[in-house]
């Protein structure tokens, strides 16, 4: 993938590539940033663990590039990580280096962090004016059990007692390309504005697909809503992706809609189930506008389940989840008792190879059948299609096998 993306970047050079509030990267000079990161990984004697405490913008993309280019594993990290929640990720993921922004004080993170960090692990900033080259990661192996594919890693914090961390491979961002091309491809030259950030898989897969088909994408770092619906309005992008909650809440607080936003054209939900009331106000302030639910669970990269509709009048049913997109199988198994509700099960390229709720051990995600039971508790619709029932996720039972030390 790295090398496509050196290709498209070879031949699209001075176009954008990316850009925040703050900066705007061309494609040459994104590819330029991913060597520079490359070539300090690719100097560790073992497989370094890299955690990016950096905004939403331009290098948090080119540290995932440069260690999906590499023996290396990118950890994507609040901002604000508090010290108690970094010394539980760490004694999941122990980091070599962690990035953080270039505008703090580097002294005064060592201090906050001084009893959160792994032996031997380092900080250091990153930005346009603090570039790091990575040069000093030396990588500590001590995780050399993990599977030799794993290339990016995403924490699972729900549960304070049991966090998880879920790893992925260049093989699951590569499947949700593949089943996302003909999305992708109606952005070819032009734009996409994130309100996500590249923060997590699905905000990552959003960002490769966009960046493998030449197109730019616009990644918003600003710290208010206003600031963000303001930077909409100036960069008149193609599409906007964006949770269903920050929609919902914007909306309520701000006029805007389609005759302010006329290069829109489309709208998409990655984090569904949207309200009825969501989708209402959609229909009124974008009347006729394509609107798009892609709805997925922290295991996989991309999206399961889709829902596509131009306006509420298509019928829009509260709950509804949708149908499975190309590449994914459902399965429901009835819940004893409970009526028609099922728990679901899925396979598909994209989730995550395996996980780990302790230091120095992992197991696979699915069974041996490719089988995940990933906890929720759904209604089956009889003309297609899921719907999510408010029960909400049950704890998904824990596999035995795949274990290793």
């Amino acid at each position: 993938m790295i090398g496509r993306f050196l290709e498209i970047a070879l031949e699209r050079k001075g176009e954008p590539a990316l850009a925040d509030d703050r900066q705007a990267w061309s494609f040459a000079e994104l590819s330029d940033r991913v060597r520079a990161y490359s070539e300090g990984l690719a100097r560790s004697h073992k497989r370094p663990i890299i955690y990016s405490a950096l905004p939403g913008g331009p290098d948090q993309v080119a540290v995932f590039l440069a260690c999906l280019s590499v023996n290396a594993i990118h950890v994507p990290v609040p901002e604000t990580i508090d010290p108690e929640q970094l010394r539980r990720c760490s004694s999941l993921l122990p980091p070599d280096a962690i990035l953080f922004d270039e505008e703090l004080d580097l002294e005064g993170l060592q201090q906050r962090y001084a009893g959160a960090l792994p032996q031997n692990c380092i900080l250091l900033l990153a930005g346009m004016r603090a570039p790091t080259v990575l040069s000093g990661v030396r990588g500590h192996g001590r995780l050399c059990s993990l599977p030799e594919s794993v290339r990016f890693a995403n924490f699972d914090l729900r549960s304070a007692e049991k966090p998880r961390a879920l790893l992925f491979a260049e093989a699951n961002f590569r499947a949700d390309l593949e089943q996302s091309a003909a999305h992708f491809e109606a952005y070819a030259g032009q734009r996409l504005f994130s309100v996500l950030g590249p923060s997590d898989p699905v905000s990552c897969s959003v960002v490769l697909g966009h960046l493998m088909q030449g197109s730019g994408l616009i990644l918003s770092s600003c710290q208010s809503m206003g600031e963000q619906i303001e930077q909409i309005r100036r960069e008149r992008p193609r599409g906007l992706l964006a949770p269903a909650q920050w929609l919902q809440r914007a909306l309520s607080l701000l006029d805007f809609g389609r005759d302010e936003l006329p290069s829109l054209k489309e709208i998409v939900l990655a984090a569904g189930p949207a309200s009825f009331d969501l989708i209402t106000q959609l229909a009124d302030a974008f009347s006729g506008l394509p609107i798009h639910i892609r709805y997925g669970i922290p295991e996989s990269i991309g999206a399961l389940l889709r829902y596509d509709y131009a306006d509420a009048a298509d019928g829009f049913r509260p709950g509804y989840l949708g149908q499975a997109l190309p590449g994914v199988e459902l399965e429901d198994l009835p819940l004893l008792g409970s009526g028609r509700a099922s728990e679901l099960r899925l396979r598909a390229p994209s989730l995550a190879i395996a996980y780990t709720e302790e230091f120095g051990e992992w197991e696979l995600l699915a069974d041996e059948n490719g089988w995940f039971g990933s906890g929720d508790v759904v209604q089956k619709d009889p003309r297609g299609g899921i719907f999510q029932n408010l029960w909400g996720r049950r704890p998904p039972p824990k596999p035995r096998h795949g274990v290793a030390g």
